[in-house]
């Protein structure tokens, strides 16, 4: 996540509501900074290690290194965990056994030349023999407590990261972390005004990217196409009115809002009504003809990208944005978008004291119209998206405060796991693989972008949606996606074809049935069966879910 959003200078940023990454990039950054610190710590044990022994540090090392790959050999077995606290309170004698193993070996090898002593000595003077006995629990003794430093490292970070989420929760003080530098800060408050803005250059082929998974049957889209040209007046003996766009997306934010302005707290619905612009990431920026009908017109560059440091613009403003909507056939597509937050409302009784507190569902459904007036007819194009809430891993924030002494220490020799085999033995290399970074700084593959005709500064990645679990936990999340789509698509055709008859005095009645087929052409069962008939229009859907009962 830190290459793609603080590296790759040049890449989009997908707009983002509800989620706030600044801060997010920041405690990643700080989770690094103490890995960092991690592996330095190990480092230094074992350069301590192989000048005082080399021979016990290798020993450790190796078999650290058979522990870790037979750790990675049981990845997913449910006895995982097991095998590895197993194999870490192994560590001892195996270390031990293996030590004297070879302190043996390399004694009788070295016995045998004439007056040489072995590895510590060995007794080629009678009388030196208890030395000889002493020296060989040296290296077990080094090795013990090589092993024993390196997992108080590992444990001690994991500690420092726990407490660090704990600040986070409800109750905690939840700090920033601060301290980097100025132009780390910089390109994050680019990203926090990125995420903000209308613009998604997106890379591949996705225009929707960052409001949910639209390969996961989540998707609920369908169009109207309404003819301007044969239909006949609402009011007879005056004539219909042209169809403006820009006034027709006015009409439709004006109903969808009415869902939320003045009402009661318990019927408004909080939602949010702006623009999604959308382009493909590949942008051409080279000296081309500006268009066919003005052959001697060259244009350099792309609407979308700011020459002055190469990056993708995040907001567009309102005058481009109506001509974007009145030119349909553009290569940047804008679309309505209609964002609405699910979440448990806080209620009141009669006597205005605290019932039913509020509760964050943290379910997002995302809504995109697009219309179309070319060719004397009117295209509406209706897509509607759902991003199930925030993965349960990455809600352990709300339950760390429970944890306090002998547990919260419990819970970190837990979350250690046996990837601590493996975390020693690349502590090394992760430090130099980090210092390289910190020197040379990953850039783009492709290079600086002005020096291509054609650059892809397309976003290839959302947080909010990789976080996202892959569905929704409970069948009640589900039935709350479907009632708020049904609510907004009802009022988005309402209020094209109340626009449409009203105010440009156009007889629509011949579309208002297909627009209750649009309204009622899906169907949810949760097992049971359906006896007689059901019909659907077309593009209509059945979901079933039949509960699967225990063998017992």
């Amino acid at each position: 996540m830190i290459k793609e959003f603080l590296y790759r200078e040049h890449r989009a940023v997908v707009p983002s509501y509800g989620f706030d990454l600044r801060p997010v990039l920041m405690h990643c950054l700080q989770a690094r900074r103490l890995r960092v610190h991690r592996d330095a710590a190990i480092t230094v044990l074992l350069a301590i290690g192989l000048s005082a022994s080399w021979k016990a540090t290798l020993i450790v090392l190796a078999t650290l290194l058979a522990f870790a790959l037979a750790v990675d050999y049981f990845t997913g077995h449910r006895m995982r965990a097991v095998v590895g606290v197993v194999l870490l309170f192994a560590a001892f004698p195996v270390l031990f056994a293996a030590f004297a193993a070879v302190s043996l070996l390399s004694s009788g090898i070295d016995g045998d030349l004439p007056g040489e002593g072995g590895f510590g000595g060995l007794s080629s003077l009678p009388e030196e023999a208890p030395a000889e006995g002493g020296h060989m629990w040296m290296g077990p003794l080094l090795a013990f407590l090589l092993l024993a430093g390196m997992v108080g490292v590992v444990v001690g970070h994991r500690v420092r990261l726990l407490l660090a989420l704990r600040s986070l929760g409800p109750e905690g003080p939840s700090p920033v972390p601060a301290g980097f530098p100025s132009a780390t800060m910089e390109r994050i408050r680019y990203v926090g005004a990125a995420q903000d803005g209308n613009v998604t250059l997106y890379s591949h082929q996705n225009p929707f990217i960052g409001s949910g998974d639209v390969r996961s049957g989540r998707t609920r889209a369908w169009s109207v196409v309404i003819g301007l040209d044969r239909a006949r007046p609402a009011k007879p003996g005056v004539p219909p009115l042209p169809v403006d766009p820009v006034e027709l997306r006015e009409a439709v934010r004006k109903r969808v809002t009415e869902m939320r302005d003045g009402l009661a707290p318990g019927e408004s619905v909080a939602l949010l009504v702006d623009d999604h612009i959308v382009a493909e990431g590949r942008c051409a920026q080279g000296r081309r003809p500006f268009g066919p009908r003005d052959p001697h017109v060259f244009f350099a560059g792309h609407p979308l990208i700011d020459e002055q440091g190469w990056r993708p613009f995040s907001k567009a403003r309102e005058p481009a944005v109506e001509a974007l909507v009145r030119n349909p056939q553009a290569d940047i597509r804008c679309y309505q978008r209609i964002t609405l937050e699910v979440h448990g409302e806080a209620v009141k009784d009669a006597r205005n004291d605290p019932l039913v507190p509020a509760r964050e569902e943290g379910i997002q459904i995302n809504a995109f119209l697009y219309l179309a007036v070319q060719g004397r007819t009117l295209y509406a194009q209706f897509v509607c998206n759902a991003l199930p809430p925030i993965r349960k891993a990455f809600r352990v924030v709300d339950v760390l405060s429970g944890y306090r002494g002998g547990r919260f220490l419990a819970l970190a020799l837990r979350l250690v796991g046996p990837e601590a085999f493996g975390e020693v033995v690349a502590a090394p290399f992760r430090l130099a693989a980090a210092g390289w970074e910190m020197l040379f700084p990953p850039r783009e593959k492709d290079g600086d972008p002005w020096r291509f005709f054609s650059y892809d500064y397309g976003a290839r990645f959302s947080l909010r949606e990789s976080a996202a679990e892959p569905g929704f936990s409970t069948f009640l999340q589900k039935l709350d996606v479907n009632k708020y789509t049904r609510l907004i698509e009802r009022r988005v055709l309402e209020g094209l074809l109340d626009h449409l008859q009203y105010d440009r005095n156009i007889d629509v009645s011949a579309y208002r049935g297909e627009v209750a087929a649009i309204t009622s052409n899906s169907l949810i069962m949760n097992g049971g069966t359906v006896q007689g008939q059901v019909a659907f229009a077309p593009g209509g859907s059945v979901q079933q879910e039949q509960a699967v009962q225990g063998a017992g």
